[in-house]
């Protein structure tokens, strides 16, 4: 994210020094590299697995009630921890106490007659009320996929398998709207950037991983929803938006240039209008590059040969059938590369 981008959102009247907001965009995202991160999580439930089994083999935990106290205790230190210190040690404590205190809390509710569902918007209220009092990133990034999770899982105990379709639409708006407007957070900075970092990243895996359930359509994964396709119109139509913004950057007011951009995209995509998991991972690419997310651009482009490969196999036709409509893709997308080129030495020369 350029700082050119950074003050054009926060409009004419933003003051800023050029060195303090350099070093903002340059620490923003580096607080901790993105690997001692993934450390620190796998650190922290496999501390988290260690002490559940501590807790159950001592017998220190022995009715229904001594779960959800012991759980109720652990997640509220775990909230504590980060404001007393918050190092990479206390955050793999504190991660680690989050998941056994949750894994307790579900396990103590469970003989009071409480189902999956209520499990699942408790879930889902805890990790809202987490994101809002922890100073943990990580823990923020944990409560973020719990609450999709949870809302997954209530979708499933009640059976509406349509209700896929409106996850897959709130997570692509919600990722499009958060990575298109990351200058203004940028800009705003305080609790709002601190937040959005973490949040971000647990979008974009919600998104991924809710287009992974999809699939085809074909209730292998997940129960299958009527009309697949639906979940590829919020796509198509981020993918308009991303492209418009992208566009404007590299193009300036050429119009027609965007226009034709936009259009040569959605065409390609639209043949896999029954697959939208191709499109949504296409989308996330193009996210990840307009907002400089390496993460997000490297998810997007990992899922491409992986959502084509599974659209492969489940084709509904021969290999030789198979064979030939994907010659015949390639040979589309090659000549729509070709066109693309072409009218854009045109329009140079023009």
């Amino acid at each position: 994210m350029s700082i050119r981008k950074v003050v054009r959102a926060a409009g004419e009247g933003y003051a800023y020094d050029p060195g303090s907001l350099y070093e903002r965009l340059r620490t923003s995202g580096a607080e901790d590299p993105l690997s001692l991160r993934l450390l620190s999580m796998a650190g922290g439930v496999l501390s988290a697995a260690a002490f559940t089994g501590f807790l159950f083999i001592s017998g220190i935990l022995n009715n229904d009630l001594s779960y959800l106290v012991t759980g109720s205790v652990f997640l509220l230190m775990s909230m504590l921890l980060p404001i007393w210190r918050n190092t990479l040690a206390f955050d793999t404590f504190s991660v680690a106490l989050q998941i056994v205190g949750l894994v307790l809390i579900a396990i103590g509710c469970s003989p009071f007659g409480w189902t999956g569902l209520h499990i699942a918007l408790l879930f889902s209220v805890i990790s809202l009320l987490t994101v809002m009092l922890t100073r943990s990133r990580t823990q923020v990034f944990i409560s973020v996929l719990l609450f999709f999770a949870s809302a997954l899982s209530a979708l499933n105990e009640t059976g509406w398998k349509e209700g896929l379709h409106l996850f897959n639409t709130s997570t692509v708006a919600l990722v499009s709207t958060l990575m298109l407007t990351e200058a203004r957070a940028l800009a705003t900075g305080g609790r709002v950037l601190w937040l959005y970092l973490p949040v971000r990243n647990a979008l974009i895996v919600a998104c991924f991983f809710g287009f992974v359930l999809l699939g085809g359509g074909d209730g292998s994964i997940w129960p299958a929803p009527t009309w697949t396709w639906i979940s590829y119109l919020p796509v198509a139509g981020a993918l308009y938006l991303v492209v418009r913004h992208v566009s404007r950057e590299l193009d300036g007011s050429d119009r027609n240039r965007r226009r034709k951009w936009m259009i040569a995209l959605l065409l390609l995509t639209l043949p896999t209008a029954m697959y939208p998991a191709i499109a949504a991972s296409l989308l996330i690419l193009l996210l990840g590059f307009y907002a400089g997310h390496r993460s997000a651009f490297i998810i997007g482009a990992l899922g491409l040969p992986l959502f084509i490969g599974m659209w492969y196999y489940d084709l509904p036709m021969s290999l030789l059938q198979k064979s030939i409509w994907m010659i015949l893709s390639g040979a589309a997308c090659m000549l729509t590369y070709l066109f693309l080129v072409f009218k854009n030495k045109e329009d140079v020369e023009g």
